[in-house]
């Protein structure tokens, strides 16, 4: 049980403004969770996304306990670069390319007609996606022309691939298939997470205390665990 008069009075002394110290959970007081996460003062973004986590999160439960709200927000500020980024950014250099991907990229040769120059007309980025999105996780349902990897690219909070978009989509009905732009909407990339952490299973693992799996569940490996560790750490001493 998290005891918001006491949050909201730690989240006041650290400058974030979560509004007045009365015990009642609103949207400035998780928009101010939330710039805690991010490493800055709330805004209207912010506290937008906190109008939604108060309806979404809390039909999943995961306003229930500081752990599952320390956690869920953590990864969704690491996969969404601190809740700044929200589409996924393809333009790479090209020795950024072999460490990304090294069995695409083995030489910087190789990744050189795939890396971002600004001065060239080509959408290096469109094509990066189509190579390295393609044919997994559903793309090219249409045949290797057409341009999955880049339409269902990484949004919101780490949706990516035409499988994971039409998962959403058919639990959630907001039309992501048709219109996968959509999943870049701050206030619904707070819904797509809610329905992807409760559906992974993340909830269950945090409630064990096995922060390492629900790390995997969200990333498939444990990339961005310390970034994670560390978010949590920063909420959980203002949710306990």
């Amino acid at each position: 049980m998290i005891v918001w008069r006491n949050a909201q009075a730690k989240l006041a002394s650290k400058g974030m403004n979560p509004g007045p110290a009365d015990g009642l959970l609103g949207r400035r007081t998780l928009g101010a969770l939330f710039g805690l996460a991010a490493g800055r003062a709330p805004d209207e973004t912010l506290i937008s996304m906190g109008a939604a986590a108060l309806v979404h999160l809390g039909a999943r439960g995961i306003l229930d306990t500081p752990q599952r709200l320390a956690d869920w927000t953590a990864q969704a500020a690491h996969e969404s670069a601190g809740f700044a980024r929200w589409e996924e950014n393809m333009r790479y250099s090209a020795k950024r390319l072999c460490a990304v991907w090294p069995r695409r990229f083995p030489t910087v040769a190789a990744a050189l007609p795939y890396a971002w120059d600004s001065s060239d007309p080509d959408l290096e980025d469109k094509a990066l996606a189509n190579l390295v999105y393609g044919s997994r996780m559903g793309n090219e349902r249409d045949g290797t022309a057409d341009d999955d990897g880049w339409d269902y690219r990484g949004r919101g909070m780490g949706l990516t691939g035409a499988t994971n978009y039409a998962a959403a989509d058919a639990s959630l009905g907001l039309g992501l298939v048709r219109k996968p732009e959509l999943a870049a909407e701050p206030e619904l990339a707070v819904l797509i997470f809610a329905w992807f952490w409760d559906k992974a299973g993340c909830g269950k693992a945090v409630d064990r205390g096995d922060n390492v799996l629900a790390r995997k569940l969200v990333n498939g490996g444990t990339i961005g665990l310390d970034d994670v560790n560390a978010i949590r750490g920063r909420l959980l001493g203002v949710l306990q």
